[in-house]
């Protein structure tokens, strides 16, 4: 049975939106149609050893999207790929698109504990997961979740063997081909899953007419050209790469690298080599790059514009650009799962402390900084920022976490802290929500001290944000044994990585205390942790 969820774009907007062409009533198969009648031959994927043409993807796509139909797969039906950033995530997004199926890319990094949560939420009926990979195997884990999935029909593997292959699926497809109907553009079209301060990864579900609208807007805003060639370092199960790569080379038609580990050298001779004129990542990679080009001499010329977001960007970074790479344009940008691109980055790049101390102009959405009794604040007053428009999302796929999620205007509330100047630029001052950010991705605080709290020495545990120089943000953790008890860092980690959590979930660093501090009402107070950090930090 498909999933149904709600859906909090309101009628009137949906009909603004539409009347004014902001969303294009086009979907990724309309996209790939179109390149396929434009240039079919055209490279438009380039992997470090492989390349695929528009008729690559499109024949395979169309041929995936006929097997799945022969498996059962139906129109509004999930089918979840977890993948290294190999093109394969492409085909079966444009499959997903033809057969009218509900996309649900899962971050590579995640585990049992993650993905039994994301699987049954959703759903979802077929999995694409590596058969292993980097020594991890994925099939194995899949196997294991299973039973908690009852939705879950097929495993396929993606590049290795197994009863059901991705190879296989696709040759069936091609043998037996099924006319498609077309996709309605409003219907969902993804499912992404974003950690929240509940402990309880959160569906986001967008439809297809806001993910093509969203890259609109970075076409008009980057003036983005086919001359362009795109180079995308983020994972295709977290948005920015899933954007990038899933999405906007076909409806850009722009050529894109796509690699799989970040690697400073590897990705500056892709850059030299292939002309590569613009990119989208996160602080560490623009740290990478710039610290390359001051040792080497190296300019990268043809890279124009390097936008960057996900975890905190230092307004030193962003100068730094300037200083070393003298045809890169860079600034920060403000974006999330549930609004993709808030912000573009600023329109005149020359003002330079635009670009590195604030989180850019707003663009194509609708923004309003708010105090804890929902009224708008003036210009420079720190708020909650809440937000609308044609990017946002439909809501997430549990009613409970929407009920508090939107305003009675149809903004959503971000959870985020910052103002709004005169010019409308955004600068995030910090974040209501209790996450941690570490390289990008949203880690939840409760998630952690839940698993830490079933260690029998520890009595107490509280986790927050520690500044980390590469990642941005990275956990710390207070934690207050029983009596008599103690526990050491790696026998921390080795208990939270058997009970699933995902790497970059295990804290790094912590500290053994007596007691946490309290509210009256029973909650720790982080802030109070907070500044013990920081005073410890600077110590």
């Amino acid at each position: 049975m498909s999933a149904t969820w709600s859906n909090n774009h309101r009628p009137a907007d949906v009909a603004a939106y539409v009347e004014s062409g902001a969303w294009p009533n086009l979907t990724l198969a309309d996209y790939l149609d179109a390149a396929m009648r434009a240039d079919p031959d055209r490279t438009l994927f380039w992997e470090t050893t492989r390349r695929w043409t528009v008729r690559d993807i499109h024949d395979s796509a169309h041929a995936l999207a006929s097997a799945l139909n022969h498996l059962g797969v139906r129109r509004g039906d999930v089918i979840s790929f977890q993948l290294p950033n190999w093109c394969e995530a492409v085909i079966i997004d444009c499959a997903a698109a033809i057969g009218g199926f509900v996309n649900n890319p899962i971050v590579l990094i995640y585990r049992d504990a993650e993905l039994r949560q994301i699987l049954p939420d959703c759903q979802s009926k077929v999995i694409f997961i590596p058969e292993s990979y980097r020594g991890f195997d994925f099939r194995a884990m899949a196997e294991r979740v299973r039973a908690d999935a009852p939705s879950l029909q097929h495993l396929v593997t993606v590049r290795g063997d197994g009863a059901l292959t991705l190879e296989s699926l696709i040759a069936l497809g091609k043998e037996r081909p099924l006319k498609q109907e077309r996709t309605d553009p409003n219907r969902p079209k993804l499912i992404m899953y974003t950690s929240g301060t509940t402990g309880r990864a959160k569906g986001v579900v967008h439809c297809h007419n806001a993910i093509h609208c969203d890259l609109s807007a970075h076409q008009r805003f980057w003036k983005l050209t086919e001359h362009d060639r795109s180079f995308v370092t983020g994972p295709v199960g977290h948005m920015s790469g899933y954007l990038y790569a899933c999405n906007g080379p076909l409806q850009w038609r722009i050529d894109c690298a796509v690699v799989e580990r970040w690697n400073v050298d590897e990705a500056a001779d892709l850059i030299d080599n292939l002309g590569l004129t613009f990119t989208v990542g996160a602080t560490p990679f623009l740290q990478d790059l710039v610290a390359l080009s001051r040792q080497t001499g190296r300019k990268f010329e043809t890279l124009r514009l390097f936008a960057c977001g996900g975890a905190p960007v230092p307004p030193e970074i962003i100068r730094s650009v300037y200083r070393t790479l003298p045809n890169t344009v860079s600034y920060r940008c403000y974006g999330s799962t549930e609004a993709p691109t808030t912000t573009l980055g600023v329109s005149d790049p020359s003002d330079i402390d635009a670009c590195a101390l604030t989180d850019g102009e707003i663009f194509n959405n609708y923004v309003k900084v708010v105090d804890d009794d929902g009224r708008t604040l003036a210009a420079g007053c720190e708020g909650e920022i809440l937000i609308r428009g044609p990017e946002c999302m439909m809501g997430y796929s549990r009613d409970e976490d929407n009920a508090a999620a939107f305003d009675e205007d149809g903004y959503w509330r971000s959870g985020d802290l910052g103002v709004l100047d005169a010019r409308q630029r955004v600068t995030v001052t910090g974040r209501k929500k209790d996450l941690i950010i570490r390289g990008g991705e949203n880690l939840s605080a409760k998630e952690i001290e839940d698993a830490m709290h079933t260690h029998p020495a520890i009595r107490q545990a509280s986790v927050v944000a520690a500044p980390h120089p590469r990642m941005g943000e990275s956990v710390y953790a207070f934690i207050v044994c029983q009596e008599g008890a103690t526990i050491d860092l790696p026998e921390l980690s080795a208990f939270l990585t058997k009970a699933g959590l995902a790497k970059q979930k295990i804290p790094e660093a912590y500290e053994l205390v007596t007691d946490l501090p309290m509210t009256p009402f029973g909650k720790v107070k982080k802030n109070v942790l907070r500044d013990r950090l920081a005073e410890k930090i600077r110590s």
